[in-house]
């Protein structure tokens, strides 16, 4: 009876809000976009006409669900935020209240070091909407914002020192464009993040699409140069699935896992990585990578795919033109089955020292310079694989849980096999 009492009164409250709510118009109605700030009241809108804005917006606590809008078309509304001149400093919008939305404009020479952003909140705030924002030239981040469920939708950051952050749970970053950053590209920390249908480019110091925290979500963006790795995820059940790296312009992976469990790296394309094409690190286990293709990764002889983590499956991949080997494991009870690795530098599937249980099985390992297959591993189950016209097809120097069976090969063969050193 109270409960259904006190929900009806928080409805009418809100209808009583939204029906109070007023729209401000800048230049006509206030002069200042800060001016219709200061005169606003929560989940009123202010509305901001074509035209350059020489300020620092701030808005301050009190005013939940207030929307600023720019109307007239894109690029036609330009908040400088260097209002006296090159000297002067401060940031864009400055956010401490929640359910706030800001969409459609640009925002210009964010000055002042680290903290001038874009968009900043220097309190965490819950549900903030950035829509349609384009940043230039910032000296921080072009967003960095801290607290739940914001969304951050369709938004470009081009030569700012630093792309977009959230630090909170339930972010989402979309649609967003993130090029020639001078640190991370895009970045969330926090639980339930999710990073897709973004492009990142050229990252001059950092990875391009990075999540810490649980149930992370990376799927279906472009990262074509950074500096660190190309895609960074770590926390439990993790998802990577149909992303595209072209490149990366310094030493590091194209997806790299660490820390997580139970998890997934699907269907993504991974092109000329410096290090390894995917990187599964040793605290991460039980992860699923399938369906990938990696292709010319590894040019500082590393893998194609580096396994140190256990109890994962790799399976159905294709690796060609690896700089080093194609598949690389040095975790436990992990299994590769039916990956197919062509052309790589040195081995198609090496099992290193160390590495134990693991199974091989439907894979074909074609024409790499090095072994077909190469086991130094212990307890190692071989079925059904077929290598062919490699260095050597075989080389066997560790141990096997049974005798290999129903592999095709031509030359080499178990516990005779001449190994070659890559």
């Amino acid at each position: 009876m109270h409960s259904t009492l006190y929900l009806s009164l928080l409805a009418l409250l809100s209808v009583a809000v939204q029906a109070n709510a007023a729209t401000i118009t800048v230049p006509t109605q206030q002069a200042s976009i800060q001016a219709a700030v200061n005169a606003a009241a929560a989940g009123d809108t202010i509305v901001v006409k074509p035209g350059t804005y020489e300020e620092n917006v701030t808005i301050p606590t009190g005013l939940d669900g207030l929307t600023v809008k720019a109307v007239g078309g894109a690029g036609k509304v330009i908040l400088d935020c260097r209002p006296s001149g090159a000297t002067d400093t401060g940031g864009g919008f400055l956010v401490s209240s929640s359910n706030v939305t800001i969409q459609g404009f640009v925002i210009r020479h964010a000055k002042g070091g680290s903290s001038a952003t874009g968009v900043f909140t220097p309190i965490p705030v819950s549900g903030l909407t950035l829509r349609k924002l384009v940043i230039e030239h910032a000296d921080g981040a072009a967003i960095q914002v801290a607290g739940a469920d914001a969304t951050i939708d369709s938004c470009v950051a081009i030569g700012c020192d630093g792309g977009i952050r959230i630090a909170g749970s339930g972010g989402l970053i979309t649609k967003c464009t993130v090029r020639q950053d001078g640190e991370r590209g895009i970045d969330i920390n926090g639980d339930d993040g999710t990073v897709s249908k973004c492009v990142v480019v050229t990252i001059e110091d950092g990875s391009g699409i990075s999540i810490n925290g649980l149930n992370g979500v990376i799927e279906k963006n472009v990262v074509d140069g950074a500096d660190a790795a190309a895609i960074l995820i770590s926390g439990n059940n993790p998802t990577v699935r149909g992303n595209k790296i072209l490149r990366q312009c310094d030493d590091d992976c194209g997806i790299e896992v660490s820390g997580a469990s139970v998890g997934v790296i699907e269907k993504n394309l991974v092109r000329n990585t410096y290090e390894d094409g995917i990187e599964i690190q040793a605290t991460a286990s039980g992860l699923t990578i399938s369906k990938n293709t990696i292709i010319g990764c590894g040019t500082e002889d590393e893998p194609g795919i580096q396994l140190d983590g256990n109890n994962c499956v790799v399976a159905n991949n294709v690796i060609k033109g690896a700089y080093a080997d194609g598949i690389n494991v040095g975790g436990d009870g992990n299994s590769l089955v039916d990956n197919t690795i062509v052309d790589c530098f040195e081995d198609g599937i090496d099992i290193r020292i160390g590495a134990d249980g693991t199974t091989v099985s439907g894979n074909k390992c074609l024409k790499n310079r090095g072994e077909g297959f190469e086991n130094n591993g212990a307890n190692t189950t071989l079925t059904g694989n077929t290598m062919k016209n490699n260095r050597i097809d075989f080389a066997d120097d560790g141990t096997f849980a049974t005798t290999p069976s129903g592999n095709s090969f031509t030359t080499g063969g178990v516990g005779t096999a001449p190994e070659i050193d890559d």
